[in-house]
């Protein structure tokens, strides 16, 4: 059983292909990215960040055109010289991008969108909890929807749960293990049901602030893809 359909064949990801606006999650704190192409993979632009009320220069590239990855640097941010973000191109719509962003050396999640932007639901103050990743959420891996429901078991420390979609015949298990390079970390590890093999690695970021989205990588079938998951419950 294929966990995602083949998508539709498309070109190379390209700057061009990258360029107008986007509306951006950084963990949390929202905010727009304009971008216009400077070469074939090199672009430039400015982050409007609704933190600070301030815009920001914005360079970078397209890193790898065959996983849709991109790295940008937003410059003089964050009380930091640059803050760099890496990203993945989902290649079903090419309208969200996924990842992470690097500030003093800690990851934090980050997704864009060219629609509307995402409504992430009531901020809860404090440091993140194993129970934090617990609850039922719409997925978009690779831009793929899905759902995933997950309940966490504070004596083993792990979560368990479902992942679903209208591609697959029959649910798939998930098993996750949170925190590793943050407390806001989590790894999701998709198996089909009738096996122990597992199918997709997912690796992510929970947003520390609203503590109801995750952004981050997928490994599958030996590719690298993009997610994000949205609390609805």
């Amino acid at each position: 059983m294929q966990l995602l359909p083949a998508p539709s064949p498309a070109s190379p990801i390209t700057a061009e292909l990258l360029a107008g606006r986007w509306f951006i999650c950084d963990d949390g704190w929202l905010g727009s990215l304009t971008l216009s192409s400077s070469g074939e993979r090199a672009f430039t632009g400015t982050f409007s960040a609704e933190r600070f009320g301030a815009d920001y220069e914005v360079t970078g590239q397209v890193t790898d055109t065959r996983q849709q990855t991109l790295e940008m640097v937003v410059h003089d941010y964050n009380w930091m010289p640059e803050q760099r973000y890496i990203g993945h191109v989902m290649r079903r719509g090419r309208t969200m991008i996924a990842g992470y962003s690097l500030w003093q050396g800690t990851p934090f999640g980050f997704f864009a969108t060219r629609s509307t932007r995402q409504l992430l639901g009531t901020y809860r103050p404090g440091g993140v909890r194993g129970s934090d990743f617990a609850g039922s959420w719409n997925v978009y891996l690779d831009g793929e929807p899905a759902t995933m429901v997950l309940r966490f078991d504070a004596q083993e420390g792990l979560l368990r749960g479902t992942y679903a979609s209208r591609a697959l015949a029959a649910d798939y298990r998930v098993v996750g293990q949170p925190g590793g390079a943050a407390p806001h970390s989590v790894r999701l590890d998709l198996l089909p049901p009738d096996s122990d093999e597992i199918a997709a690695e997912l690796s992510g970021n929970l947003m520390s602030r609203p503590k109801n989205a995750i952004s981050g990588s997928a490994m599958l079938s030996g590719a690298t893809y993009g997610f994000v998951m949205i609390r609805y419950e």
